[in-house]
């Protein structure tokens, strides 16, 4: 994304070998727009996963992605993101006052206005929990970014039906008990399982898309399973 520097690769090069070289003025803008890139995002980014008043394992595991997968950050680089994000998650500044120094950094970036969208709608997302507070939240963002409503719409619907597809396949929600979610699970399980249906003598074609509908059920109640805890 432009963010951050790359890792030199030369290795460790002896001190009395070294002869400095003054940045340029434009070496120097683009590392104060990196630097500003970088603290804005990861506060927004705390400052989201507080917004419904607790930071949930998801979350955190969607911020830590950011950090090793997407923007392949240095060790040195997670520690900096690390203390901006706890310290940003308790402070007093505004969400506004944040957005606004990001959208002033990348006006003549407007990609990456979108970017910082997509990656907060996919951290409030990861517990399956999107509530209001984040949603308002990312609305006050991208509404001082400029984006506009159809595009932000768009986005939202995507991140909105992957974060519900496991608990409306149960027919559940992230209310519901562990126990109250292990029972219908079961339930489901019962009613699609193929010795059931053979014995109905349902027809073949129908015990096949029972099978895909049970691997889907399955596959939601593992990932239930994962997020809440449940054995």
């Amino acid at each position: 994304m432009g963010f951050f520097s790359r890792k030199s690769k030369l290795g460790k090069i002896p001190a009395h070998e070294v002869e400095y070289v003054r940045p340029s003025e434009e070496e120097r803008i683009l590392e104060k727009k990196r630097r500003t890139n970088f603290v804005s995002t990861f506060s927004l980014l705390a400052k989201l996963t507080k917004a419904d008043g607790r930071i949930s394992s998801g979350e955190i595991e969607a911020v830590n992605k950011l950090i090793d997968e997407q923007l392949q950050l240095s060790e040195k680089q997670k520690e900096l993101a690390v203390s901006i994000f706890n310290k940003a998650k308790n402070s007093s500044e505004n969400i506004e006052s944040i957005a606004a120094a990001y959208r002033d950094n990348n006006i003549d970036s407007p990609s990456m206005y979108r970017w910082l969208i997509e990656v907060m709608l996919n951290v409030a997302s990861a517990d399956k929990q999107f509530c209001a507070a984040e949603q308002e939240l990312i609305d006050r963002v991208r509404k001082l970014l400029g984006i506009e409503d159809s595009v932000y719409l768009e986005l939202l619907a995507r991140y909105q039906e992957e974060k519900i597809t496991c608990y409306q396949r149960l027919g559940c929600s992230p209310s519901d008990t562990a126990e109250t979610i292990k029972k219908k699970y079961l339930e489901l399980k019962a009613s699609y399982s193929s010795e059931r249906l053979k014995d109905l003598a349902v027809p073949e074609e129908f015990i096949k898309l029972a099978q895909e509908k049970l691997k889907q059920i399955e596959d939601a109640y593992q990932e239930i399973s994962n997020l809440q805890h449940i054995s």
